[in-house]
């Protein structure tokens, strides 16, 4: 072969490489009760581990594995095509093999749109003490404990034991409920210690089976919700039950405590993810409050709304007592919105910013606390600021500063 030919099958060979380096062909195995199951189990899975290659090697991506459990909740438009390589029907569940083309480059766009709206995302476990029975605080405190272990154990960031002490408190649980302001409960406990997400426990029932005339044992179930901070949108309902055969109450109801949050937490947090998800297809979920303007002065911004691509056509707009509501999907950044609003609508002005949530007031207004942030009982501006942690800054580490410290500062 003369050097000619060499220089013109390496030419090509580069070609090759350069045009197929979008994509990335992954085998994998998806486990489900059923084949149908067992698929879409392979695909995600295919997802995820071309989402592990798209940014294999980036230093920058913050809340990665957020992220990539984010991405693969979905299959669509990331698989080019896929072939099952092998599938094994069994006694009570079904195996796939899936060998798949996952593109990159759409994935690595996705990722880098999600780390735009995730940089520094931390979750807050959270219950209300004041209508729970003091006998059974110690129960919410070992599931509050209990859930934030399954976070770390996913390396999801999340609220410290030290600053979780400020508001659980019952004075300063109160002072939050009776805050005068518009920001709703779950935003104001989001704001306080600088939190996007809220997981909180809402009620624990405990059933003493012996007294009920079965075997010695206890029953546990929890019911949580899920919150997105920004938006005060419960996305993630889920009730979670575990049983222990142990007769010891303390212990029993620990480990069913223990087994309840073990299957339960999987299944809410992969509503979490779906709902992030969905935000690479119709952009994240905003919330934009206009104080003291009328509805037909803002009409014309609508319009732009749901004619500029930028949105999605997720456009919901509810009058409260003193601002007009607007909850809407955005495809970029919370300052590129405000931004955008500013542009398109010179009567108004910034009055508060925090993530997602985003408040305006009329340009010509005299100075007034409208929508500006969250006041006090007497009526004085509070800017949510978060607590400084005794070991360090809020939201450096997701680990607990100590382990054995309970909410409420005791060990």
């Amino acid at each position: 072969m003369n050097i000619k030919k060499i220089f013109i099958s390496l030419f090509m060979l580069q070609l090759f490489i350069v045009a197929n380096a979008q994509d990335v062909v992954v085998e994998v195995k998806g486990v489900g009760p059923d084949r149908a199951s067992a698929l879409n189990d392979a695909r995600r899975m295919a997802v995820e581990k071309g989402c592990g290659v798209a940014v294999k090697s980036s230093t920058e991506v913050r809340d990665f594995l957020v992220i990539r459990d984010a991405i693969s909740t979905q299959s669509t438009g990331w698989i080019s095509w896929d072939s099952i390589v092998k599938e094994t029907p069994l006694r009570d569940s079904y195996e796939v093999i899936l060998k798949a083309k996952v593109s990159q480059k759409v994935i690595e766009q996705s990722v880098k749109t999600l780390a735009q709206w995730l940089g520094g995302l931390q979750f807050l476990v959270f219950y209300d003490p004041r209508e729970i029975p003091a006998e059974n605080i110690p129960y919410y405190e070992y599931a509050y404990d209990r859930f934030n272990q399954q976070l770390k154990k996913k390396d999801y960031r999340y609220i410290e034991k030290n600053m979780y002490d400020v508001f659980t408190k019952k004075g300063e649980i109160e002072k939050l409920a009776n805050d005068t302001s518009e920001y709703s409960y779950m935003q104001k406990l989001g704001a306080t210690v600088k939190a996007e997400f809220t997981i909180f426990i809402k009620q624990i029932d405990i059933r003493n089976l012996a007294a009920e005339g079965f075997a010695p044992g206890y029953k546990v179930t929890i019911h949580a919700i899920a919150y997105d901070n920004c938006t005060a949108e419960g996305f993630a309902p889920v009730v979670m039950e575990g049983t222990s055969a142990i007769p010891d109450k303390n212990t029993g109801i620990q480990t069913a405590i223990d087994q309840a949050i073990l299957k339960g937490s999987d299944a809410m947090l992969y509503q979490f993810n779906k709902y992030m998800g969905d935000w690479v297809s119709t952009g994240a979920a905003f919330e934009l409050r206009f104080y003291g303007l009328d509805y037909d002065e803002l009409r014309p911004l609508k319009g732009k709304f749901k004619n500029d691509p930028l949105f999605g056509q997720q456009l919901s707009i509810n009058d409260e007592a003193t601002y007009s509501k607007w909850n809407l999907t955005f495809n970029s950044k919370p300052d590129e919105l405000l931004d955008y609003v500013l542009d398109n609508a010179t009567f108004v002005k910034k009055s508060n910013i925090y993530g997602r949530l985003i408040s305006f007031k009329p340009r010509t207004s005299t100075g007034s606390n409208n929508g500006a942030a969250p006041v006090n009982n007497q009526g004085s501006a509070v800017t949510p600021v978060a607590p400084t942690p005794a070991g360090g800054n809020a939201g450096t580490n997701a680990k607990p500063i100590d382990a054995n410290t309970k909410p409420g500062g005791r060990k």
